[in-house]
């Protein structure tokens, strides 16, 4: 095999795993906003809806990682390919725990149902919003490499931090 032609398996490897990626932020995203509308309309099918889906979250989560380990071990990359597959499996990971805490709010929701709540819910879907922005904002700042929207994304995490405070 040619240099060139190494270099081409490899850079179709990343891009099937950035694809990988960017369907696990789709999936962390949906399992936040289902869990977080269910807990608000108290709907009890979405809320299993989302505990039923932690499963495919987690074999992607998975199978990304594993795909940053055979991407390493078979074309030990350095610089720019190494920073990029380390951060990818770091997203991973991040996603995979945006999505766990989706079906932590669905569990919450079905020990709610049928009960009032003490507290309108008011901060829980704003913190849910930002979180579905901040994945967006991450997103298009990993396949654009853009610092600027990074950036952006770290103020937003500042104001989750806030919020989270306030609960």
């Amino acid at each position: 095999m040619t240099e060139l032609n190494v270099r081409k398996t490899q850079d179709e490897a990343l891009d099937r795993i950035r694809e990988q990626l960017l369907k696990l932020g789709n999936l962390a995203q949906d399992a936040i906003r289902k869990a977080v509308w269910a807990l608000e309309k108290q709907d009890e099918a979405l809320s299993r809806e989302v505990l039923e889906g932690d499963d495919v979250l987690d074999e992607l989560a998975s199978g990304i990682e594993e795909g940053c380990l055979l991407f390493t071990a078979r074309y030990q990359p350095v610089a720019q390919d190494l920073r990029t597959i380390s951060a990818i499996n770091r997203m991973a990971i991040d996603l995979e725990r945006i999505g766990d805490l989706g079906v932590s709010i669905a569990k919450i929701t079905r020990f709610f149902f049928g009960k009032t709540l003490i507290k309108p819910l008011i901060d829980i879907p704003r913190m849910a919003a930002i979180v579905e922005e901040m994945i967006d904002g991450t997103m298009r700042a990993f396949i654009n490499r853009d610092t600027e929207e990074a950036k952006k994304v770290c103020a937003l995490d500042d104001m989750l931090d806030d919020l989270d405070r306030q609960i």
